[in-house]
């Protein structure tokens, strides 16, 4: 989540909060605030899951390069082994071969794995060299274990990069409640009351300082147009 949809959330479960101490209990405006909270709920699930898929990524990331030594290593003994035995199978250099280090990991994969092939019908002659029974099987355990993660960074970058741009739309529905909930809230309260400023203050975005020194200014939402005064207002003379 960057740092705006973080503050816009962040006013609007506040904003929830003062119509909850200030329920309005009017249909309309009633439905707008029960509205908003099924909003902030979808946002919260989409931000835990966005988190979710973050950390996914990072665990496959650090998974992944484990993997990646550790079959570097078995790669590279089966080499050694492959090119030991040139006197008895002098192809078997040309049959082994270290993937690219530039490959992709797909790539990569692919080629390890046809190492593993290639090796299977010649494992005596291997075992004879040196290469150990079980070495071709734990090869392809790590393999496997790699592609799992693999597929777990690109499962977990999918449903962060989901969750992330739908949480935007969110967010951007849940500023237009806020928008309508401040005309509602301009409405019942008359300018100067205590109620009116604690809205104000509610439903200011607290933007970051902008690094002179100053906050960056909160543009407020737009208010209702609406011909009708407030009940405080309406017995008020003209100015």
């Amino acid at each position: 989540m960057n740092t705006q949809t973080r503050l816009k959330l962040e006013m609007a479960t506040r904003a929830r909060k003062f119509c909850e101490d200030h329920p309005f209990g009017t249909p309309g405006p009633d439905a707008t605030v029960a509205r908003l909270k099924e909003q902030l709920a979808r946002a919260q699930a989409l931000a835990e899951q966005a988190g979710s898929g973050r950390i996914a990524v990072r665990a496959a990331v650090v998974s992944r390069g484990e993997l990646h030594r550790a079959l570097t290593d078995r790669a590279q003994l089966l080499v050694r082994v492959s090119d030991a035995t040139a006197k008895e199978q002098p192809d078997m250099s040309e049959r082994l071969k270290l993937p690219s280090r530039k490959s992709s990991h797909q790539r990569y994969l692919t080629a390890v794995r046809v190492m593993v092939s290639e090796a299977t019908p010649r494992q005596e002659l291997l075992g004879r060299y040196g290469l150990p029974a079980e070495f071709l099987g734990e090869m392809t355990a790590t393999l496997d274990q790699y592609q799992a993660a693999v597929d777990a960074k690109a499962a977990g970058t999918s449903a962060q990069v989901g969750a992330t741009a739908e949480l935007l739309t969110v967010t951007d529905d849940i500023m237009e409640t806020i928008r309508l909930l401040d005309g509602f809230n301009r409405y019942r309260f008359p300018v100067g009351s205590e109620e009116r400023a604690a809205w104000r203050s509610m439903r200011d975005v607290a933007w970051r300082s902008n690094g002179k020194g100053a906050a960056s200014p909160a543009p407020a939402p737009a208010p209702a147009t609406n011909p009708l005064p407030s009940a405080a207002e309406a017995g008020k003379p003209a100015a």
